[in-house]
């Protein structure tokens, strides 16, 4: 609280009952040599509780390496280069630009989008890959591409064939069950 200075935390007062063998635990952290570092502990002392180790992050792409971005705030976000699509613009980039960048960013405006703006299809739309994903990807020389996801929407056309949670008052929709849907789509 702002106001008393006093932290709370566990189960919320107003519950009335706890399920048996219910388990809690949380880790309070404070580090007096600046955030950073405080962060950097933070991280250390979580991994050991959960006994995890660095090997995603100090395997990640997007960490690692100097990529292009598409995304909100970067000129090529929702714009192409005057007179031509997306798929000719990062071609142009990625063959003008000289700088040792290691994996293009594709934001939100290369898929289908359905209700709310959320996904309903997670393929490239023709009008913006006219040659399909496929190829550019080899015009590209195989640069791996970070392709951007958002929520599923409640539309999506993926929920005729996986199971989903589909919430119809915010009108999103959530893959449930086994991995087979995220398996099929990549």
């Amino acid at each position: 609280s702002q106001t008393t200075n006093i932290l709370q935390c566990g189960v919320l007062g107003s519950i009335i009952s706890i399920p048996e063998n219910y388990n809690y635990s949380m880790i309070i952290f404070y580090s007096s040599k600046g955030i950073n570092e405080g962060i950097r502990e933070w991280g250390k002392t979580m991994q050991q509780a959960y006994n995890r180790t660095n090997q995603y992050r100090l395997n990640d792409l997007t960490i690692n390496y100097l990529g292009y971005y598409t995304d909100n705030g970067a000129y090529y976000y929702y714009n192409t280069e005057k007179e031509i699509n997306y798929e000719e613009t990062l071609i142009n980039i990625y063959h003008q630009i000289r700088l040792p960048f290691h994996y293009i960013q594709l934001d939100s405006w290369w898929y289908y989008k359905g209700l709310k703006d959320g996904v309903s299809q997670w393929t490239a739309r023709p009008d913006i890959f006219p040659d399909g994903l496929e190829i550019v990807h080899r015009r590209l020389e195989n640069l791996p591409l970070a392709a951007h996801n958002r929520y599923w929407s409640y539309d999506t056309i993926y929920k005729q064939n996986y199971s989903f949670a589909l919430d119809k008052q915010t009108e999103k929709a959530l893959p449930i069950g086994n991995d087979s849907f995220w398996i099929d789509l990549f």
